[in-house]
């Protein structure tokens, strides 16, 4: 079964590692962390980070949250990002 492609090499991507922290960005900051899995062509070695699960694990209303994020940021594995450019550039200001 054909899997996740790498776009330039035109080969299968490889799981780097599942259940990386991924830090979803709003204009104000930190929003939700969400659990995902890291995949890496291993010809170019792109990364991209898919399957993120079905809800995050914290949002910023929680109590936890705070805490979190800080343990969150610790790992070396974790990503920020953001879902358009535009929030993006505005988080920038």
């Amino acid at each position: 079964m054909t899997g996740k492609v790498c776009a330039k090499c035109r080969i299968e991507l490889r799981p780097k590692r599942n259940g990386i922290i991924a830090i979803e960005m709003a204009d104000f900051g930190p929003y939700k962390i969400w659990y995902a899995d890291a995949w890496v062509c291993p010809q170019c070695y792109s990364k991209v980070v898919l399957g993120f699960a079905s809800r995050p694990a914290y949002e910023l209303y929680q109590p936890e949250f705070a805490d979190a994020l800080a343990l969150a940021r610790q790992e070396p594995d974790t990503i920020e990002f953001w879902m358009d450019q535009k929030q993006k550039e505005l988080a920038r200001h």
